[in-house]
């Protein structure tokens, strides 16, 4: 292609009124003007732009892609240009995918996954598909779909706030536990009492008492019908007679 220097030349050295040199003149100017910007625009790459639509000096519908020089947010597909470094980059709190490059944004109850550069329920929680919400169950429990209310897989119940299997375990106060064998009764987390004999306290399998006694307390301690429970202090009870309490381990009338 010719040299554009070379073309002014010839054109002064020409014949012709002064209006036409002119005029000549002006579309040679005009003509470099164009190839220039032309020449720097393609050592710029650009990418399809994503989310909000900007006036800029990029091509409609083009951006410039992470790691571009810019001046201002609009130039850049992540619409934001870095006031420090002046180039292209994902705006705070977005996330990059690496293999792509694309800036990713997340709500506020998504996290993102570097591996499928997606936004997902965080790990344990499951995704409601009439809502969307992501929502967390407890331990042990999945979401009904149908629902989107946690709760206990087939072949459990929840007892207590754990999901209990039905074949093998039972709910007692809400404690999942084994079952006891027949005519035995069962207390606490794995103790099974002889209803015949003895009576589940605390978790305990202790004596029954007496016909007209009473427990002392969680004790051991059976009292009289004449007498009632007193406590005397760190853990233990006796049994003293109307008008009387403990005092020192023994029972000493009220002062």
């Amino acid at each position: 292609m010719e040299n554009r220097f070379d073309l002014l030349a010839k054109l002064l050295a020409g014949e012709g009124s002064r209006r036409e040199m002119l005029k000549k003149l002006g579309g040679v100017l005009a003509g470099g003007w164009l190839v220039g910007v032309t020449a720097s625009c393609e050592q710029d790459p650009v990418g399809v732009r994503v989310g909000r639509q900007s006036f800029d000096i990029t091509a409609p519908g083009r951006c410039k892609k992470g790691g571009q020089n810019c001046r201002e947010n609009p130039e850049c597909c992540s619409n934001f240009c870095d006031p420090l470094t002046a180039k292209c980059v994902c705006r705070p709190g977005d996330f990059t995918c690496p293999t792509t490059g694309i800036c990713v944004q997340c709500p506020p109850d998504r996290v993102f996954f570097v591996t499928t550069c997606t936004c997902g329920c965080r790990p344990g929680e499951f995704e409601c598909p009439t809502t969307g919400r992501c929502v967390a169950c407890p331990p042990g429990q999945v979401l009904d779909p149908t629902t989107c209310q946690c709760v206990c897989p087939p072949g459990t119940s929840l007892c207590g706030s754990i999901c209990c299997p039905t074949a093998t375990r039972i709910c007692f106060e809400n404690i999942c536990r084994a079952p006891c064998p027949s005519g035995f009764t069962p207390c606490g987390t794995d103790l099974c009492c002889d209803p015949v004999l003895t009576e589940c306290v605390d978790g305990r399998c202790l004596p029954k008492c007496p016909p007209t006694f009473s427990r002392c307390g969680s004790s051991i301690v059976c009292c009289p019908p004449t007498t009632h429970c007193s406590d005397c202090g760190g853990g233990v009870s006796i049994c003293c007679p109307p008008f009387t309490g403990c005092t020192g381990g023994i029972c000493s009338p009220f002062a």
